[in-house]
């Protein structure tokens, strides 16, 4: 039973419990459960093999490996959208400010630091873990998706339960004063997530040529704009180059593939609309 009071507690009952060892051990299995049927699949024709009769399909998926020109993309963000638009879109390249010793001056823009928890077992703790390998090729294609398909809820729920004690402990003051707590069963490290700035502050203060320098783009969210008519698709297909397709495997529910193609088919219809309403 958790204790409300003690996320401390909590995650040393995860360990001796066997929640994070059946955690570990289902992604450990679907991994490599995964990785065999590729393998049988993979001979066959066609990129694409539907099971219906279990609610389950697994495809081979063409992706684009492309090289991305930020600096080209925010230079026509700011010619065809609003400043305070195209600044929704962007971060900053630390990596980069970092090479140049410009960290320094976005400091004062930095937004309020938030933490996530990385938990590290001691010899204690690790005794409670013990992954086994699972025995492929005596079952069938089908009933390895099936195999598939169960662990992967079962692994949602085990997860679920694990980011919630997680999300618990990020909120400890003690685990937040000291950054590291050790439990019975392994420590605690309270680890800052990648900064965030304030970039209408930094376009006000270093201005354009600032943020087209150490800029980065959201290009998921670039997208999105794109299917919702917001940007033109030249924006992105003219600062992006494909230097490699990689071939992807993807294992889901039909229902699920399903929703998934009606969002986008919707989308597409969207944008259609605009452009030529």
């Amino acid at each position: 039973m958790k204790d409300e009071q003690n996320p401390i507690s909590n995650f040393e009952k995860l360990v001796t419990g066997g929640h994070y060892e059946a955690m570990k051990q289902g992604a450990f299995f679907l991994k490599e459960a995964k990785a065999h049927l590729r393998s049988e699949l993979s001979p066959l024709p066609g990129k694409r093999h539907e099971f219906p009769d279990i609610n389950m399909v697994a495809k081979f998926v063409a992706k684009k490996i492309q090289t991305t020109n930020h600096e080209g993309i925010i230079e026509d963000l700011f010619d065809y959208v609003r400043p305070e638009a195209a600044l929704s879109l962007l971060s900053l390249n630390r990596e980069a400010m970092k090479n140049d010793n410009q960290l320094t001056k976005v400091l004062p823009f930095q937004e309020k630091e938030t933490y996530f928890i990385r938990p590290f077992l001691n010899k204690a703790g690790k005794k409670y873990i013990s992954i086994r390998e699972s025995l492929f090729g005596g079952q069938t294609v089908e009933q390895l998706l099936g195999e598939i398909k169960m662990a992967t809820t079962a692994q949602k729920k085990l997860t679920a339960v694990y980011d919630e004690i997680k999300e618990e402990l990020s909120k400890s003051e003690e685990l937040a004063e000291k950054r590291s707590l050790k439990t019975a069963v392994g420590s605690l490290s309270y680890i800052a997530n990648n900064p965030t700035w304030d970039m209408a502050a930094i376009h006000a203060a270093l201005g354009e040529d600032f943020i087209r320098t150490y800029g980065k783009v959201d290009l998921a969210q670039a997208e999105e704009w794109i299917l919702t008519g917001k940007l033109p698709d030249k924006i992105l297909k003219s600062h992006r180059e494909v230097v490699d397709i990689q071939l992807d495997f993807i294992v889901m529910e039909l229902d699920v593939e399903g929703r998934i193609f009606d969002i986008q088919r919707q989308r597409r219809s969207n944008l259609s609309l605009r452009r030529h309403g």
